[in-house]
């Protein structure tokens, strides 16, 4: 059995918290501001958020697969390293201009490039801070990702295909014509070792290599995923569907109550009770909690103030923006 305790205290002390915040794994919260200041901070063992790094005129930032860096892109198109344990800048690159679509990955330590501008693929390790061309590409690049299995997928222009580029074996292969066109592609990514589509007309598709196989699963308003598990919100706001790739399993959260159109959704780590959980905020201002094993509801809490479309979860502690205020609600295991 769950139990929770709501704190309304304001994590933040210091400012009101006008945008919403981004999670960075399990690890860091991302907040940026109007004026494209960059702080990244991580939450301590008594719930109170400590600043690891502020950093001003950023448009981008990408965390390394282990979370030991982050490659920032500031307003003059300059690529910056940091160290996220002592904060320290350790690289810097200008040789990347303004018009160039970078499309930036990350493999463990060390950080994957794709220039559209270069039609190259570069590679910038955190040991030994040098850039390295890996492949030239035929064409430019629209669209690319990396698998948990370390590989980088890439969906290419002209030539509308699907290419692979195998970091174990430093080889590029031409895999089949994508059957997707894509103009209609809004959302790119990967779930384990598959790749993940969601387009413009709201449909999802799963691709799984082994069997060259493109499956369209329904149409959906909102994903959220973690690890080898993602979850589908419907377009008609009745169900959730949740699919584990590494296991092979589906399942289906009905919404039996009028929650209205979903304004955020997460997913937990697993518990030691090796339970997931599914945090939903609907339009009716109610967090819900439902166990993912079962898709029963496990807990409803109304918000008195204004509930903001987020949910973060950071360390076993979710985080909920009500009004200006970033706010904690923390997951107790009841062993009796």
């Amino acid at each position: 059995m769950i139990t929770y305790l709501l704190s309304s205290k304001r994590l933040i002390l210091s400012e009101k918290l006008k945008q919403l915040p981004s999670i960075q794994s399990n690890e860091y919260l991302v907040l940026k501001d109007n004026e494209n200041t960059v702080n990244i901070l991580t939450i301590n063992d008594e719930h109170r958020l400590e600043s690891r790094l502020i950093i001003n005129e950023i448009i981008e930032y990408f965390f390394t697969e282990d979370d030991s860096h982050i490659l920032l892109i500031d307003q003059e198109s300059n690529l910056k390293i940091y160290s996220l344990k002592t904060s320290e800048l350790l690289w810097t690159n200008a040789q990347f201009h303004s018009d160039d679509d970078l499309q930036i990955h990350s493999i463990t330590s060390s950080f994957i490039i794709v220039s559209s501008q270069t039609k190259q693929i570069f590679c910038i390790g955190t040991n030994k801070f040098k850039l390295k061309i890996l492949a030239d590409l035929p064409c430019k690049c629209l669209f690319s990702t990396v698998t948990s299995n370390h590989r980088l997928y890439l969906i290419l222009s002209e030539e509308k295909t699907l290419a692979e580029y195998n970091f174990n074996e430093q080889e590029l292969v031409i895999l089949s014509p994508f059957k997707i066109q894509s103009n209609k592609i809004g959302q790119f990514t990967s779930v384990y070792h598959h790749l993940l589509i969601h387009t413009a007309d709201q449909y999802v598709y799963l691709w799984k290599k082994r069997a060259d196989q493109l499956i369209r699963l329904e149409k959906a308003s909102i994903i959220c995923q973690k690890q080898h598990r993602f979850v589908l919100v419907t377009t008609d706001n009745q169900q959730m569907i949740s699919y584990d790739v590494k296991e092979n399993l589906r399942g289906s959260i009905r919404c039996v109550e009028h929650v209205g159109q979903c304004k955020a959704i997460n997913l937990t780590d697993k518990q030691s009770n090796n339970e997931q959980y599914l945090l939903v905020i609907g339009e009716d201002n109610l967090l819900r909690v439902y166990t993912i094993s079962n898709g029963k509801q496990l807990a409803k809490i109304f918000i008195h103030r204004n509930l903001q479309g987020f949910i973060g979860v950071l360390k076993n502690t979710v985080l909920l923006k009500i009004d200006n205020d970033l706010c904690v609600l923390k997951m107790i295991e009841d062993t009796q």
